[in-house]
């Protein structure tokens, strides 16, 4: 059985797309680990767009065109199927995870094929869910695991910001307005998958799709005005429900335990 204290003991190197070195854990040693990917789309099921790189949330008065996307995922985790270790059942929270460092994601609007954010060399095993965290990466935080060197990688970056989103608002008038909304939300997000992930010497990718069209619907669905700070917190609860994650060998932005038509809807009511 695989416990904390083992994928703590000796490093594993994971690498971000963009060549950023990550430290994780091993098991046993070289022979058991396995190649894993993580990539990340944009759900585009019931999206219409009159260019594939933008996201529009209707048309015409009272509509939006999104057509940038960032966001921070700290403290990812992968968790494996196996239980804790007797020895370790006060340190559950901890128990057979993997701890990825931060990553600022450049979301792709497009959808299809999803961009590859990870890829890691990891224990073998079966995993069951991924969770990550939502959140601003602080400087003067040395806490922080991996917070030094993702401000080194990204020193723009606002240190308060989670999200950004970049735009074009059209008000009730038809006038068009550029719009950045930016939000420091947090929040824990639990992904489980359909069924479980097992990571050998074949590459695994798992992909986190993001509903971004929701994030600036009310609940009848239509378009809210992202520069009113009376939306704010509507948008920060549409943003926190928007994360999906799945097996994806293919790379088609599909789960592959599950057909394409059954894959979950979009959802027009908020």
């Amino acid at each position: 059985m695989t416990t904390a204290a083992d994928l703590r003991c000796a490093p594993v190197l994971l690498m971000l797309a963009g060549g950023m070195a990550l430290t994780g854990c091993d098991t046993t040693g070289p022979t058991d680990r396995g190649s894993l990917a993580i990539s990340v789309a944009t759900r585009r099921s019931g999206i219409s767009s009159s260019r594939s790189s933008d996201v529009l949330v209707g048309t015409g008065a009272n509509s939006l065109r999104i057509t940038k996307v960032e966001f921070v995922l700290a403290e990812t985790e992968l968790s494996q199927a196996s239980s804790c270790s007797a020895s370790n059942e006060d340190d559950e929270d901890d128990c057979d995870e993997i701890e990825l460092d931060p990553i600022l994601v450049d979301l792709p609007l497009d959808g299809v094929p999803p961009r590859k954010v990870i890829d890691a060399l990891v224990p073998a095993g079966t995993y069951t869910r991924i969770e990550t965290t939502l959140r601003a990466i602080k400087k003067g935080d040395d806490d922080e695991k991996g917070a030094a060197k993702f401000i080194a990688a990204h020193p723009n970056w606002p240190s308060a910001l989670s999200v950004r989103v970049a735009g074009v608002y059209t008000d009730a008038a038809g006038a068009a307005h550029d719009f950045t909304f930016t939000s420091s939300a947090k929040s824990e997000l639990e992904m489980a998958f359909a069924s479980p992930v097992k990571v050998d010497a074949t590459t695994e990718n798992l992909t986190i799709t993001v509903d971004v069209a929701r994030w600036f619907k009310d609940a009848a669905g239509n378009a809210v005005d992202p520069r009113s700070s009376a939306n704010s917190g509507l948008i920060n609860t549409n943003i926190r429900k928007s994360f999906k994650a799945f097996k994806d060998n293919d790379r088609d932005a599909h789960d592959d335990d599950q057909g394409e038509d059954e894959d979950e809807p979009d959802d027009d009511k908020g």
